[in-house]
């Protein structure tokens, strides 16, 4: 996905690349979440990221049918923010209306560990501050 963005008077691409859960998100055959499978998913999708410029990460877990645990969340939102592309980039997570308490949570984590990174339940407010919001990591909005 990318999109323009108009600045100083110029025009640039924003390239966003969106990961779904199901990408990054591994279970057990039970459907428990196998944590060191995801995380590792997280590390290779950063590998993955390298080789490009310039970009934002959307992560959608709206249609997530694992419920993580605040334990769970901690150690992703710590994958997230040891990635050294992902802390580089800006991320959003598209995530559930009903549970915001864990989406502000795992935001919180990755953000007290360097990640720029914002939890949304609105996929156009997502989008927006990934184009246009010029906040670094750690700055809050």
């Amino acid at each position: 996905m990318a999109a323009q963005k108009a600045f100083k008077g110029a025009e640039m691409t924003v390239d966003i690349r969106v990961v779904r859960a199901n990408d990054f998100i591994r279970t057990t055959p039970r459907g428990d979440l196998n944590l060191e499978a995801s995380c590792k998913v997280i590390q290779d999708l950063s590998t993955v990221l390298k080789y490009t410029n310039h970009f934002h990460v959307l992560i959608d877990v709206r249609d997530t049918t694992v419920n993580l645990s605040m334990s769970e969340l901690f150690f992703l939102g710590n994958a997230v923010a040891s990635s050294p592309r992902l802390v580089q980039s800006k991320t959003a997570v598209l995530g559930n209306i009903g549970q915001p308490e864990k989406d502000q949570f795992f935001e919180l984590v990755a953000r007290n560990r360097g990640a720029n990174l914002k939890a949304f339940t609105s996929f156009e407010e997502a989008v927006n501050w990934l184009v246009f919001d010029e906040t670094g990591p750690g700055r809050q909005q």
